[in-house]
């Protein structure tokens, strides 16, 4: 079995982030403005915001034109494609997963004496985390 990032997936999971980031800068940039005593537009602030999203959005659509991520299983194991990245392992190596509490949330895939496999939760959409969630879960109980 395959679960592979689609290439809109691929584009909402980076904006997802991209979003994020920015809400630090825009919560950021509205305290400063508050408190300080220069009068600045706040609509031509957030302006220059939008326009730096749709910038970034359409960046991360063209440079990445393929899909990044992709996770195969195996009878022995899975392999996890990240961009050029391949690693492969076995399910006796396996140890579970965790899924972040804080936004941006994150999958790590728990890996015996090896550094864990960390991707954000909206990299796959939700039918695809049902099926890697399932088929993990059935490896990881054996």
């Amino acid at each position: 079995m395959e679960i592979i990032q689609s290439r809109r997936q691929n584009i909402l999971s980076r904006f997802s982030q991209m979003l994020l980031d920015f809400g630090w800068f825009i919560l950021f940039s509205l305290i400063f403005l508050t408190f300080t005593t220069e009068q600045i537009d706040i609509w031509h602030s957030l302006t220059i915001t939008l326009c730096l999203t749709v910038f970034t959005t359409l960046y991360l659509w063209f440079v990445y034109p393929e899909p990044s991520k992709k996770i195969v299983f195996t009878a022995n194991g899975f392999e996890y494609h990240d961009y050029q990245l391949k690693r492969q392992i076995a399910w006796s190596d396996f140890d579970g997963y965790k899924i972040s509490k804080f936004p941006n949330y994150q999958i790590t895939l728990k890996i015996k004496n090896q550094d864990n496999i960390v991707f954000g939760y909206q990299v796959f959409s939700a039918k695809q985390r049902q099926q890697l969630f399932s088929a993990l879960d059935f490896h990881h109980q054996k």
